[in-house]
């Protein structure tokens, strides 16, 4: 087995697509190692390849919160929550060794994310 670390970012890519669109709600180890790397290492790559994977999930809890938004305030709401979500995790060049040894679940992400949806809705 390979380690996800050593994944090219494209293949990354594909396995967390994959994953996200067969069991959304599984504990992906691709999509974990693709925002570790777009959060901890502050890679824009990874960053600008997991944003078009969670959108439409950003956006189902958008509207699950306010159906009445328009496309377009939904989209704003969506930005500011993944600047919210990205802030939540500051890149560091010498971080914590705590921080260095661990990172969060990929449940424990997208959970953090719900919540800055949560917070970023009730702005409104």
């Amino acid at each position: 087995m390979s380690r996800l670390n050593q994944v090219a970012l494209n293949k990354l890519t594909r396995q967390c697509n994959h994953c996200l669109q067969h069991t959304p709600d599984a504990e992906c180890r691709a999509c974990r190692e693709l925002l570790r790397r777009a959060l901890r290492q502050a890679n824009d790559g990874a960053w600008d390849a997991s944003v078009p994977l969670l959108w439409p999930t950003i956006l189902r809890w958008i509207y699950a919160a306010r159906p009445d938004l328009a496309p377009g305030a939904a989209a704003r709401i969506a930005h500011r929550a993944l600047r919210r979500f990205r802030a939540e995790y500051p890149f560091s060049e010498h971080p914590p060794v705590e921080h260095r040894e661990h990172f969060p679940r990929f449940a424990d992400l997208m959970g953090d994310l719900q919540r800055c949806v949560q917070d970023e809705c009730s702005l409104l």
